[in-house]
């Protein structure tokens, strides 16, 4: 009994020092593979080691503005802020009391309280957002929301496309949105969309090193991509002229009801378009387009006889007309 038992116990420690001796051996050709190939699941180690320690930040560049013949601003980016609330109560800077937070922020934000309550209130939740009432945010909501000082709220920064002027010249200047893509704001109509080219801006970037916490190492050499703004584009619009349009269509819309109506004017010097406007508009902020045809360049009319005047002028204008013709 003892011989077989001893011859049992031989047979386990060969295979236990086999069974280890191939172990080495497998860890011996994954750490020679790494080695040679400096590489780790395809990815190389300076890489991953990059990753590790190399951060980049995006340096957002803004999209053109749009300005009248006079330089006032009709199409610009400005600030905007997107809001949300960090709920999960094992964060240090969360939401210590849902139902007077939603209190405050129901008359800045304008949404009804209860339904603020239920957002704040989400199970199994780090953070929640509030929907459109949290969106696209001003500069002006942002300072107010801060002034409540309330905790577990934070904001991320965004630009958004702004038309000053609302109703002006919707269909000439038309508008831009974020294209999910690229990343940034795309002309979708009107001037927005012909001088896209012209308008759109390239984001830089920032790279440094950082300690394993994320923090900026204070010494660290960094690397920075410049980014780079749109162009502006000045328009021969003149905004005070175009404001008188707008008036005279609204007057117009109103008083007799048209299909559509269209107002042109034009400097008879130059040729320049000083104002151009059509009924029915829109608002280019809030997007509600009912008709996307500007009629005052796709219309077509027949000039006949009242296009003889000018022809007539223009002689006149050059010295050879001859009345005794």
């Amino acid at each position: 009994m003892d011989a077989k038992k001893n011859r049992n116990v031989n047979k386990g420690a060969a295979f236990l020092a086999i069974f280890f001796m191939l172990l080495f051996l497998l860890l011996f050709a994954r750490f020679l593979y790494i080695e040679i190939t400096k590489e780790v699941s395809g990815k190389a180690l300076d890489v991953l080691a990059s990753q590790q320690w190399q951060k980049t930040k995006t340096i957002e560049a803004e999209r053109g503005s749009i300005l009248d013949r006079n330089g006032e601003v009709l199409a610009q980016d400005i600030p905007s802020y997107s809001l949300y609330a960090i709920v999960d109560k094992s964060y240090p800077n969360h939401v210590k009391d849902a139902e007077e937070t939603a209190e405050k922020l129901s008359a800045v934000l304008g949404a009804p309280k209860q339904e603020l309550i239920e957002r704040l209130t989400q199970k199994d939740r780090f953070q929640v957002e509030f929907g459109s009432y949290g969106k696209h945010l001003t500069l002006e909501q942002k300072k107010e929301i801060e002034k409540l000082q309330l905790p577990g709220l934070n904001f991320i920064r965004e630009s958004r496309r702004y038309y000053p002027n609302q109703v002006f010249a919707s269909h000439v200047i038309g508008f831009s949105s974020m294209d999910l893509e690229s990343g940034r704001q795309e002309g979708k109509m009107g001037l927005e969309k012909s001088l896209n080219t012209y308008l759109v801006e390239r984001d830089g970037k920032i790279s440094f090193k950082t300690d394993r916490t994320g923090e900026r190492l204070p010494v660290s050499e960094e690397t920075m991509t410049k980014p780079k703004n749109g162009n502006d584009v000045y328009l021969t619009i003149d905004e005070k002229i175009q404001l008188f349009v707008e008036q005279a269509l609204d007057e117009v819309a109103e008083n007799y009801q048209p299909k559509r109506a269209i107002a042109i004017v034009v400097d008879p010097k130059t040729g320049e378009i000083l104002a151009l406007g059509n009924r029915p508009s829109f608002n280019p902020n809030d997007r509600n387009v009912e008709n996307y045809t500007n009629f005052a360049v796709s219309s077509r009319y027949e000039p006949g006889s009242t296009m003889k005047v000018f022809t007539l002028a223009a002689a006149i204008e050059e010295g050879v007309y001859n009345g005794q013709e």
